[in-house]
């Protein structure tokens, strides 16, 4: 009886038994774990509302060793937490760029404190929970912008160098915010190798499905390239659209407002918006960013070549940051805000020029630029004439190059350097009389009647520093009383992408950002024209579809064979075809 009872005691060696304890603990650890990270931010309130820190014998205590269970409780419920705080604050106004940023600050500031700390260790608490989540956020295109790691936003090894280092880092301040001590060796290489291998996982899955959709996408063209069946709709739809509707081939002018790298990008949407609708475009005129897709267009690019380089260019690589800071405080050199900037424009201005065909200034271009108080200053190709309220004058009978021009409409004061040109500063377009989009410069300059011009002009994700950096620029360039962005009221069509994932000034982005502002340039002034009846019946169906993704723009903008249908050995006379590829 006593060997009986001895195998029925809960005590006994059995591993059946062994391991059910052991599970139970392991559950009773993460449980522990998660509960008192999860209650830790009520805790911190009632801390922070009450002035007093609990003492030793009602805190909640760590365990002294902590086990892998709890260490793996205590993460998920931070990641809850966050999680949580981070989608409360996107949805409140003026913050939900900087949400996460935010959501790390309010969580530092909440943190329990601890015995020997007072009310004065919240801040500093905040200051790291907000550092922390900064460099998650936009350590990758700081450690690029720096040149330490040249591919942390490209390369699948410059990713796992990117994550390795910011994780290392956030592993200390976040040890250090929780304990007052440095991480030691092994957690930090853990947070090292969790960051970069994160990291590198999400890139591969991204390269991964871009090279799928683009395998896909190249198979589906060679396929359509030998079929007589496209060729019908194809024909209908270009007998259709240039005989029969002559209102859309009267001439138009097209003109690009300002906007930075945001209208660089929708303004590349709205050429190719316009080249769906088979819109006749005489002039091509822009000012600040709208300028480069400007001068792109009006040397007929290739409709898929604009588009490849709108996706591809990176703007910030093309702006080389000016040593302002060692002038000044090492060479005592005076800062001139008219004259200086952060960035120098030179290497954009050299993209721009290498696309112009023979280093020539295109035919159907114009832009301007301030040429300081009351002056606006117009470069075509026949030359370059300012305007000032005592009437016009020629500066020169020939205009300078395209990259200079460019350089000097996109100049803004304190931001990128001014230029120089016959022997006048020039400042950014946008800053004169006329506004953002100069769309009544088309009448003033070349007597085109305001009702055949369209303007395009982007809106969204203005921040307050932006509109304050508007204003100052105008008021250093003496045109503070001239704004106006009325531009409703001079020209037939207007266009306005809104692109809320960045704002106008901001000129590292990603290729998903680019992307999205070329669609929502496309799809907005898509509309505008279907509105206005220049493009309708199926051609439109097509267009509304391409613009329904990038890898759908690309095919209905990729080269077409000269032919109605291509000699092949064995030739496709039914089946399937991208929706996309129709109306190309």
């Amino acid at each position: 009886m006593a060997y009986r009872n001895n195998l029925d005691s809960p005590l006994s060696t059995n591993p059946k038994n062994l391991e059910q304890t052991e599970h139970q603990s392991v559950l009773g650890d993460f449980a522990s774990g998660l509960s008192s990270h999860l209650k830790a931010p009520v805790v911190g309130v009632a801390q922070f509302v009450s002035g007093k820190v609990l003492d030793s014998s009602t805190a909640d205590k760590e365990p002294s060793h902590e086990s892998k269970a709890h260490i793996a409780g205590a993460m998920a419920g931070d990641a809850l937490i966050f999680i949580g705080a981070t989608a409360a604050m996107r949805r409140l106004p003026g913050i939900s760029k900087m949400a996460p940023i935010a959501a790390g600050g309010l969580l530092g500031l909440i943190e329990p404190l601890k015995n020997g700390e007072g009310q004065s260790a919240r801040l500093m608490h905040a200051g790291m929970g907000a550092g922390t989540m900064a460099m998650i956020e936009h350590g990758p295109k700081f450690l690029a912008s720096t040149g330490l790691i040249t591919s942390a936003e490209t390369s699948l090894v410059g990713k796992v160098a990117a994550g390795a280092v910011i994780g290392a880092t956030s592993e200390q301040v976040n040890m250090l915010a929780r304990t007052g001590h440095f991480a030691t060796l092994g957690e930090t290489t853990t947070g090292a190798l969790s960051f970069g291998l994160t990291s590198a996982a999400t890139h591969g899955m991204g390269v991964y499905f871009d090279r799928r959709a683009a395998a896909f996408a190249q198979h589906s063209k060679e396929m359509d390239a030998t079929s007589i069946v496209p060729a019908v709709p194809r024909l209908m739809t270009f007998l259709r659209e240039n005989v029969a509707n002559g209102k859309a081939n009267d001439g138009w002018h097209l003109v690009l407002g300002s906007g930075g790298s945001k209208t660089a990008l929708t303004g590349a949407g709205v050429v190719l918006a316009a080249r769906a609708a088979k819109l006749k475009i005489d002039t091509y005129g822009g000012v600040s960013g709208g300028a480069i897709p400007a001068a792109l267009a009006a040397t007929d690019m290739a409709s898929h070549d604009l588009l490849k380089v709108a996706r591809e260019t990176d703007v910030a690589s093309l702006l080389t940051q000016r040593p302002l800071f060692q002038q000044v405080v090492k060479e005592h050199k005076k800062l001139d805000l008219l004259k200086d900037g952060i960035y120098d424009t030179g290497p954009l201005g050299e993209m721009v020029q290498g696309h112009m065909p023979k280093g020539s200034w295109p035919d159907k271009l114009w832009t301007m630029a301030v040429g300081g108080e009351h002056s606006e200053v117009v470069f075509t190709k026949k030359g370059v004439t300012e305007y000032t309220p005592a009437g016009q004058h020629i500066l020169s009978p020939k205009p300078p190059t395209v990259s200079d021009a460019v350089r000097a409409t996109s100049a803004i004061p304190g931001v990128l350097a001014s230029m120089e040109v016959f022997g006048r500063r020039m400042y950014d377009g946008a800053l004169g009389k006329f506004g953002k989009c100069p769309s009544d410069m088309v009448s003033k300059h070349f007597g085109f009647p305001p009702e055949r011009v369209i303007a395009s002009l982007p809106v969204g994700a203005m921040t307050t520093t932006n509109k304050r950096l508007y204003q100052l620029a105008k008021r250093l360039s003496g045109n503070a009383e001239t704004a106006t962005e009325k531009i409703v009221e001079h020209a037939g069509i207007v266009v306005r992408p809104e692109v809320n994932s960045f704002h106008s000034l901001r000129f590292s982005l990603r290729p998903a950002q680019r992307e999205e502002a070329i669609l929502q340039g496309y799809r907005a002034a898509l509309e505008a024209f279907a509105r206005n009846s220049l493009i309708r019946g199926e051609a439109l169906s097509q267009a509304r579809l391409a613009g329904q993704s990038i890898s759908a723009l690309e095919e209905f903008f990729a080269p077409k064979t000269p032919f109605f249908f291509k000699p092949s050995p064995l030739l496709r006379l039914t089946g399937p075809k991208p929706e996309a590829n129709k109306g190309a």
